[in-house]
């Protein structure tokens, strides 16, 4: 089952305190190689009209 989150929802567990915090040690782990960092991977699926295409991205 999937939960879907809207701004509100992150809003009352996330303060930006604890979001800068958190980035902090994300970053210094990637710069010590303790932690990964896997892109953005975007798929375009081509339409049956040539000027549109569907588009789905993972973070």
């Amino acid at each position: 089952m999937t939960l879907f989150l809207n701004n509100d929802d992150v809003q009352r567990v996330l303060t930006m305190e604890l979001t800068v915090e958190v980035l902090d040690r994300s970053y210094r782990g990637l710069a010590t190689g303790e932690t990964v960092c896997r892109p953005r991977i975007d798929v375009r699926i081509p339409t049956s009209d040539p000027g549109k295409t569907y588009q789905w991205g993972t973070m």
